[in-house]
Order: structure tokens, then C-alpha cells, then sequence
């Protein structure tokens, strides 16, 4: 349940950068979401159905989104508070927190067309074993995008698909 708690951080983090699209800005992204589809609760284990909901809120003149929300499985849900940034050079910077970690796993990345890649800068600690972690976000348009992420040990290059979700704006288009 730790590794899902984890990996579902990190995926609300990746759910909200700053587009590629030149006319979704941040505010464009500001509201209510959920999502559907697959991930892994644990190192190793096979994708799982799992279901989310976030919100989303503005700051920073649009520069800043506060995210907050939860994802759930079969096993648990996971709450999961973070902060993403858009550095307007081009690249991303985030962070999440969580009552399950000490600290908080810190995100940077880039965006290229319609695909945003995070990764984690720091690898995070599972059971004795150090853990990297990508995102890739296919922003559709200003209601509906797809993540993905993968994961693999820190001295392999061995990644594992662990999350496949699509999340969609609920309350109508913006």
C-alpha cells in the first residue's frame, strides 16, 4: 500500500503542468478532475483498476497550481497534497507531500509538443530499495489528458509501467 501511496504522489504531481498547447495556459487547468484505469500498489505486482479525484487551485498570477486529492484501489486510498510550478523557461519544478513520507519528492522536467516528462530528482526509498520515477502527460485539451508512468530500481534501467490513467474535468469544459 506504501508503494501505491507513493507512486499515486507522484502522479497527482505530474497531472498539472503547464501544457505544451501555447493557448491552455495554468488557469485553463484550475477545477475539479477524475480519472480511471490501471496501476501498480507495489514494486513487481501486476496494474490494478484505480480510480482518482482532484482539485485544482491557482496562484502565483497563474504561475503556481495547488493540487489536492486521492487515489484509490482495491487495497486503500491515498491522499496526496502538492505544488507544481511552471518556471517559464521552459521547464517545470514541483514537489509532493505526504503523512507516509518524510520530506517531500521533488519533480523537475520539460515539455516537448503536447508531452510533458517529469522525473523525480531525488530516488525514493521502498522497502530497502531506492526507486526512480518518469512521467509522461499527453495533454488532449482543457478536459480530458493521459498519464503514464513508469518506475525502476535506482541501478537498473529495468522500467516498469506503473500507472495508466485518463483523467477527465468534471462540471464541463472550460
Amino acid at each position: 500500500m506504501r508503494w501505491f501511496v507513493v507512486s499515486c504522489a507522484l502522479a497527482v504531481a505530474g497531472q498539472f503542468v503547464s501544457p505544451a498547447h501555447a493557448d491552455i495556459a495554468f488557469a485553463d487547468l484550475v477545477g475539479d478532475w477524475t480519472a480511471s484505469g490501471q496501476v501498480v500498489a507495489q514494486p513487481n505486482a501486476p496494474l490494478e483498476s484505480s480510480r482518482c479525484r482532484v482539485s485544482v487551485s491557482s496562484g502565483n498570477n497563474g504561475r503556481t497550481l495547488t493540487v489536492q486529492g486521492r487515489c484509490a484501489i482495491a487495497a486503500g486510498v491515498a491522499h496526496v497534497t502538492m505544488t507544481v510550478v511552471d518556471r517559464q523557461d521552459g521547464t517545470i519544478g514541483g514537489s509532493v507531500t505526504l503523512s507516509t513520507l518524510e520530506g517531500a519528492v521533488q519533480l523537475a522536467g520539460s515539455r516537448h509538443d503536447d508531452v510533458i516528462s517529469l522525473t523525480t530528482q531525488t530516488a525514493m526509498l521502498f522497502e530497502g530499495q531506492h526507486y526512480w520515477s518518469r512521467l509522461d502527460i499527453t495533454l488532449n485539451d482543457t478536459r480530458q489528458f493521459s498519464l503514464k508512468e513508469w518506475t525502476a530500481v535506482q541501478s537498473t534501467s529495468d522500467w516498469q509501467l506503473t500507472r495508466d490513467l485518463l483523467f477527465q474535468r468534471q462540471g464541463g469544459a472550460r
